[in-house]
């Protein structure tokens, strides 16, 4: 009985009223069997939630830029009346092992730090750290650098981290293919720019690898180039992106995914940071037919004999055959 009480509920026509948020133009019917309490992996990858919403989408977006912390789950009935509107799930980010070999450069031989590349003689390792510690150090102002080269998997998120003083720090950069040995930095990657010309200061960021199809290597290199300065404590960790709900009864669940999507030039990461992610994992299935909101993202302003004045939200798009809207407001809301 259970496939068909799932496809009478969600194949009933449902009021803007019901919808939770209007700050989600999108959801999704899915159910998941629970079979005791407790925190699980759940199969919610953002290569489905973005196929499932470009059924419906003007814009086609892509799983690459997916807004891990625009996804909101809520629990109801049969009969589509909300359970749990808060339910504690979501996209978490686990750091896991380390990369790079002797970031802290601590191990040295003949002068020389173990596992790095020192390719010009200004390279010096000294004992004048933010914290005291040894630290690598450089005079100039060129590309020669002191480097290491660090395995990559593809579409794989990583977490770089390092502490720098002066006008460049240590970066983690590739070569693209047919540009020579020109390195840059990876593709769609965002850190902020500031770089304080005095002291020690901390950077850290998350980018992701992407397809790596335009990639000359399989790794990429950190690169400490010769610019008047310092680094340590240089870190690229692999990390893990899941889906992770909390149960707090056993049973057929059926949820409302709600989705807000963004499209940009760098993926999103997820704000949540855990040290464990749960072992057990839960199969997600679609119940239904994906829903777009209608109300207050398309509506009327104003009319005259010279132009209709439309509002539209950034999640859609108006051709010249699209229909009027038959909701008229006076102003434009936003919150």
């Amino acid at each position: 009985m259970l496939p068909f009480m799932l496809t009478f509920f969600f194949a009933s026509p449902l009021l803007a009223s019901d919808w939770l948020d209007s700050f989600y133009p999108y959801r999704v019917p899915i159910t998941i069997n629970v079979p005791t309490p407790g925190r699980y992996q759940i199969e919610l990858t953002p290569e489905s939630v973005t196929e499932w919403i470009n059924e419906q989408a003007d814009l086609k977006f892509n799983p690459r830029f997916f807004a891990f912390d625009n996804v909101k789950l809520v629990e109801v009935d049969a009969k589509g009346a909300v359970i749990n509107a808060k339910v504690e799930a979501g996209y978490r980010m686990l750091v896991g092992k380390e990369l790079v070999i002797n970031g802290d450069f601590e191990q040295q031989e003949s002068g020389k730090p173990v596992g790095w590349s020192v390719q010009h003689e200004a390279f010096k390792l000294e004992r004048s750290s933010h914290d005291g510690s040894w630290c690598m150090t450089t005079t100039g102002a060129d590309r020669f650098g002191c480097v290491q080269d660090v395995p990559t998997n593809p579409h794989t998120w990583y977490r770089f981290s390092c502490w720098a003083k002066g006008a460049d720090a240590v970066t983690p950069q590739i070569t693209r293919k047919g540009q020579g040995q020109w390195w840059q930095p990876i593709e769609h990657t965002w850190c902020d720019p500031y770089l304080p010309l005095q002291g020690w200061f901390q950077r850290e960021y998350y980018f992701n690898t992407g397809d790596k199809s335009n990639w000359a290597s399989e790794q990429l290199q950190v690169r400490f180039e010769r610019y008047t300065g310092a680094v340590d404590d240089v870190s690229v960790r692999e990390c893990q992106v899941a889906s992770v709900l909390k149960a707090d009864k056993p049973g057929a669940k059926r949820y409302w995914l709600y989705y807000s999507p963004l499209e940009g030039v760098t993926p999103q990461v997820p704000s949540q940071v855990v040290a464990l992610l749960p072992e057990k994992r839960l199969t997600t299935r679609r119940a239904g037919r994906v829903e777009r909101l209608e109300e207050g993202v398309v509506y009327s302003l104003t009319s005259s004999a010279l132009a209709d004045v439309w509002y539209a939200a950034t999640t859609r798009k108006v051709l010249e055959e699209t229909p009027p809207p038959t909701l008229r407001r006076s102003r434009i809301e936003v919150s």
